[in-house]
């Protein structure tokens, strides 16, 4: 999984040293990362390398606040959840190009399905894209073997480490268990209370953290 920002972002040695990178592992089952912090996201450009490179899978979620515990607050530079639905002609855009091009898309990282219509979420299936809407861990293991549920929810766990586990699935149950009441009290709209999707499991109401936001602030 490479998360590419734009080439303004890169001085550019390193944007064509990224590029070079890019081809040596392109022959490899490669996906490429697109992180939507802002309206107006570009993402030609990460088509681009995809049609260069053959690469044949893009990635795209939104960016979540980290919660900083030290300082008691969450970091800025994040997309904020009441401000989906504003730009999903833009998203629907960015899969439809991409599916044009024979490019799977995946909508990762509890994307919220309300903000598409039920026709829409079929448009999207029928043209090769994904939309996870769940709020899964990806479990962690930090330098020093501390392991964590997910980065923007670094800060609302106490510190454990791997060999306080005897397999992967405690690790697994251990998070989920402590997850739950995060996950029912940080639905982010009303709506989610009484939405079909959460009902069924289907949706969790976008990233935990945003919920969180919401609530502590």
């Amino acid at each position: 999984l490479l998360n590419i920002n734009h080439p303004s972002k890169y001085l550019k040695k390193s944007w064509n040293q990224l590029l070079d990178n890019i081809s040596v592992v392109c022959d490899k089952r490669i996906i490429l990362s697109l992180n939507i912090n802002k309206e107006n996201f570009e993402y030609d450009y990460l088509l681009d390398i995809a049609t260069k490179f053959d690469v044949k899978y893009i990635r795209w979620s939104f960016a979540h606040p980290i919660y900083k515990n030290t300082e008691k607050q969450f970091s800025q530079n994040y997309f904020p959840i009441s401000r989906y639905k504003q730009i999903t002609k833009r998203i629907l855009n960015f899969i439809e190009k991409a599916g044009s091009l024979g490019i799977h898309t995946l909508g990762d990282h509890s994307v919220i399905l309300c903000m598409f219509t039920p026709e829409e979420i079929d448009k999207i299936h029928l043209i090769g894209g994904e939309l996870n809407s769940k709020c899964e861990g990806t479990i962690d293991i930090l330098p020093d073997l501390q392991v964590i549920y997910c980065i923007p929810m670094y800060s609302f766990f106490p510190k454990v480490y791997l060999y306080e586990f005897s397999s992967l699935s405690e690790i697994d149950l251990y998070f989920e268990s402590r997850i739950i009441p995060f996950r029912i009290e940080s639905y982010p709209f009303t709506d989610c209370y009484k939405c079909e999707y959460s009902a069924s499991g289907k949706c969790h109401g976008g990233c935990i953290a945003q919920g969180s936001i919401i609530s502590i602030c």
